[in-house]
C-alpha cells in the first residue's frame, strides 16, 4: 500500500501477484512526502530513502491489505491527502489467475516448514480465499482503480507502469517460496478443488476471463 505525493499515485496491494515484489521497485522512487508500508525486503530503501516510521502508514491504521474504499475514508480523515488529490492521483494494482494465485499461497504457507500438507488437506482445512482481491479494488462490485496489472503480462506491465509514472521502477526479482522445478499449477487440482476455486472467484474469473 503506497500513497506517493512525489510521484502522484496511490498502489493498491493484493496478495499473492508479486505485490510484494512491486512494492519495494516503487518505494525506491518515493521519499519523505509519502505514505508507505514498512516491508522487511525493503529496509535497504528504507534506509536509503529515509522512509521512516513517520511515514507508515499502519501509523494510520491502514494495514498493507487494506481495501480502497477504507484507504481513502482513513487518508482524507486523517489529512493523509485531500480528495482532489485522491480523485486526480493515479490508481493501480495487480491480478493474477485464481487458480494459480492458489498454488502461490500453497507454497507461501509451506515453505521451509518442518511439516508437510497436502494440496488436498490445504484447500480443505486452510484460508485460501484470503487471495480474493477483488473487494480490494473494487466498491459495490464496480472497479475503483484506474488500472490493474496482469500477473501474466508482468514484465509488460512494469514498462507501462514505469512509463505512466515517468521512473524507472525494478521489479524485486524473488521468489522464495516456489520450488526452483515446480509443477504446472493445474496438476495440482482434481475436478472438485478446481470447481472450489471457480465458485469462490467468480468475480476475478468473469471480470478478466481467466481460463484453468
Amino acid at each position: 500500500m503506497i500513497i506517493s505525493h512525489s510521484n502522484q499515485f496511490i498502489w493498491i496491494k493484493t496478495r499473492k501477484a508479486a505485490s510484494s515484489s512491486i512494492e519495494v521497485g516503487l518505494n525506491w522512487i518515493c521519499n519523505k512526502k509519502d505514505y508507505i508500508n514498512w516491508l522487511k525486503e525493503n529496509k535497504k530503501a528504507q534506509e536509503g530513502l529515509k522512509l521512516t516510521k513517520k511515514s507508515e502508514l499502519r501509523k494510520y491504521g491502514i494495514s498493507p491489505h487494506t481495501d480502497i474504499t477504507t484507504l481513502k475514508e482513513k487518508a482524507i480523515n486523517q489529512k493523509l491527502i485531500t480528495p482532489e488529490e485522491w480523485d486526480s492521483y493515479f490508481k493501480f494494482t495487480i491480478e493474477r489467475n485464481p487458480w494459480d494465485k492458489v498454488i502461490s499461497y500453497y507454497y507461501y504457507r509451506f515453505a521451509n516448514k518442518s511439516f508437510h500438507v497436502t494440496f488436498q488437506k490445504f484447500m480443505n482445512d486452510w484460508n485460501w480465499d484470503i487471495c480474493y482481491n477483488w473487494p480490494l479494488y473494487t466498491e459495490n462490485d464496480e472497479i475503483k482503480v484506474d488500472y490493474i496489472m496482469k500477473f501474466e503480462n508482468l514484465k509488460e506491465e512494469m514498462e507501462f507502469i514505469s512509463e505512466k509514472i515517468g521512473k524507472n521502477i525494478e521489479l524485486l526479482n524473488e521468489n522464495r517460496f516456489r520450488p526452483k522445478e515446480e509443477k504446472d499449477y493445474r496438476q495440482f487440482y482434481n475436478q472438485k478443488n478446481k470447481k472450489k476455486i471457480e465458485k469462490v472467484f467468480k468475480k476475478e474469473i468473469d471480470y478478466f476471463n481467466y481460463k484453468f
